[in-house]
């Protein structure tokens, strides 16, 4: 992956990131439940997850002849994102009364890692090499 490109998935993920964040206060703010509020967000969340899921699978198997990448890891990531997926889909249909906050604050907590981890693969690839 270039520079260009893992750089500008940093900025997407803290975006969606800060997205994300944000959306469970806009129902509040038109006076829904907070448990309403807080389902509305986990069916956004689970969508977005759905599509990321799907644009991963596509985009590794258009550039690269097939999907796992890195073999257990991508295959760990995968199965991560469509647990996720499936956690806020049951959320949303409020299968989960007391804790719809708590999954959303989840997938949160799990984006934020994620932008992380790219963030800090950007900031090890941009230091020269020891031996230059």
């Amino acid at each position: 992956m270039q520079q260009t490109d893992l750089m500008l998935t940093c900025a997407q993920i803290g975006m969606a990131l800060a997205a994300f964040s944000l959306l469970p206060f806009v129902p509040a703010e038109l006076r829904l439940p907070d448990a309403t509020s807080w389902r509305l967000a986990s069916a956004a969340c689970s969508v977005a997850a759905v599509a990321f899921l799907w644009h991963s699978l596509r985009r590794n198997r258009q550039i690269l002849g097939r999907v796992l990448i890195a073999g257990g890891v991508t295959a760990a990531l995968l199965a991560l994102c469509a647990g996720l997926a499936v956690a806020l889909a049951i959320d949303a249909l409020g299968a989960l009364p007391g804790i719809e906050s708590g999954v959303c604050f989840a997938a949160l907590v799990l984006h934020f890692l994620a932008a992380a981890f790219f963030s800090i693969r950007l900031l090890y690839g941009a230091l020269p090499d020891a031996e230059a």
